[in-house]
């Protein structure tokens, strides 16, 4: 009796004990990152305690091989043991199992980059490269399922669409913007990159419709809002901005197979000639899969409508790309290298703090990771011209030539498109530019107020520079003196 007399006091104890544990490290957590937001820290000290202590639930090592290990030790098969849990009891093709295994080859090529970057992965960081990886193949699997049991979705044709591709900060995100004006076209959204298959297999249109309404305010929403609430929102926003119903490049949906799933896709760029060389897989043929889903869901997808489309990371996979799209036009932009790659170093870095600790992140590394990615995909990039460029219908455009005449650009890309340069549509590009300039001025303004006062407010203006990742514009200058060439990037 006397045991059971004091079990609860030892019980609450016990709790007290691991609730101090957690609110110390969480602190402690804060203060040694700085910047890395409140719950952020609290999921890493509470999944911290687990994972060293209990190594239950995600982190056992049933359910992830070495998952509490480092991942600077193999990651060969991680991935592969990771989806074998997540498939038991499920009835797959063939096809299926095959896509996967190329997929966890993708993926495990991918993480090599852990190593490689030298990052030491967060507690909860595991949580969210794992998750993550779980819900992008979930997604692919319930895909191609649907599509099975609804054969009409792979007769809708994917007529046309157009690709805005280029490294990041070559004016793509505003391309596409205006593109994406166009009154018989537009893209996807990203909830519907999150949940874009139907819990319902009623085909009629009113089933679609309310499905559709269900789906936009069920768990994907709350994974998107969980998703901002642990990433430093701000910071993000400045570098590209997101929204749940705004449209998004197609990073999600080719990550289905290729490791451009946002918290994979910094390690990427630290063993990118080893993911390369895999090429894309099927990642294309999902994607046009994925197109005609999102048509069937939409009527007004279909008939006389364009996809405009954009991600930066298609440009190593032209190839693979025009093969699943033949019909496409591919508008490349380009950009001094010097101009841009900083830019792209900041981008990788936010999203490398999405599952590593901020303080092991080597910059300078970072820096030479995103040159060598740069220049490998610009070679792979090279050869697919050389041997497809008599039937890609793709067009050049320069960042300098967007920003000074995008309408005029806009007009460029709709004749090579065969898109209707419509009244409607010109006064619509108008009305925006206009806009788009006043908030960019007012930003502006802002920004020079700060410093001009030393004040601490943020703007949403990106900042960055060569040096913070340890390069030179004569680095890469010399590095990319071709390329510059080639396409006229710098005044003579």
């Amino acid at each position: 009796m006397a045991v059971f007399d004091v079990l609860p006091q030892v019980i609450t104890a016990c709790v007290v004990i691991l609730v101090a544990a957690v609110v110390f490290k969480t602190f402690s957590i804060r203060q040694k990152s700085g910047t890395k937001p409140w719950l952020k820290c609290f999921l890493d000290a509470f999944c911290g305690i687990f994972i060293s202590q209990f190594r239950i639930g995600p982190w056992s090592e049933s359910t992830f091989p070495g998952l509490h290990q480092p991942y600077s030790s193999s990651t060969t098969g991680k991935t592969a043991h990771l989806v074998n849990s997540m498939i038991k009891g499920k009835d797959l093709t063939e096809e299926d199992k095959e896509g996967l295994r190329s997929a966890c080859l993708q993926y495990d090529t991918a993480l090599q980059g852990v190593r490689k970057s030298g990052v030491t992965i967060s507690p909860f960081g595991y949580v969210v490269l794992q998750q993550s990886l779980q819900i992008r193949l979930s997604v692919r699997l319930d895909m191609l399922s649907y599509i099975r049991r609804h054969p009409e979705i792979s007769q809708i044709p994917v007529r046309r669409p157009v690709f805005v591709i280029g490294f990041p900060r070559t004016g793509t995100t505003f391309l596409h913007e205006l593109l994406g004006m166009y009154p018989k076209g537009s893209s996807h959204l990203l909830w519907e990159q999150i949940s874009p298959v139907p819990l319902s297999h009623d085909e009629s249109l009113a089933a679609r419709t309310r499905d559709r309404l269900k789906r936009y305010n069920g768990p994907a929403w709350a994974g998107f809002q969980s998703m901002m609430m642990t990433t430093d929102e701000a910071r993000m926003q400045r570098i590209h901005r997101l929204g749940y119903d705004l449209p998004e490049e197609c990073t999600n949906i080719v990550g289905m197979e290729v490791p451009l799933n946002p918290p994979s896709l910094p390690y990427m760029m630290f063993a990118a000639k080893e993911c390369m060389d895999l090429g894309a897989g099927e990642a294309f043929n999902l994607y046009k899969q994925y197109l005609q889903l999102m048509a069937w869901q939409s009527e007004h997808r279909q008939g006389d409508f364009t996809w405009i489309l954009k991600c930066p990371f298609h440009l190593p996979y032209l190839t693979e790309l025009h093969a699943a799209f033949p019909d496409a036009t591919i508008v490349w932009t380009h950009r001094d290298p010097a101009e841009c790659i900083a830019s792209a170093c900041s981008l990788y870095e936010t999203l490398l703090d999405m599952s590593a600790e901020s303080w092991t992140i080597d910059k300078h590394a970072m820096g030479r990771a995103v040159m060598e990615y740069t220049a490998h995909a610009l070679e792979r990039a090279g050869k697919s011209l050389s041997t497809t460029c008599q039937r890609m219908n793709i067009t050049h455009v320069r960042y300098k030539d967007i920003i000074k005449d995008p309408k005029g650009t806009v007009k460029k890309i709709c004749d090579k498109a065969g898109i209707d340069f419509s009244v409607e549509y010109d006064e619509t590009l108008s009305t925006y530019l206009a806009k788009n300039a006043s908030d960019r001025q007012k930003l502006k303004e802002q920004k020079a107020k700060e410093q001009k006062g030393n004040g601490t407010a943020d703007t949403a203006l990106h900042t960055y520079s060569l040096e913070e990742y340890g390069l030179s514009q004569k680095e890469v200058s010399e590095r990319f003196g071709g390329y510059i060439s080639q396409y006229k990037l710098r005044e003579s």
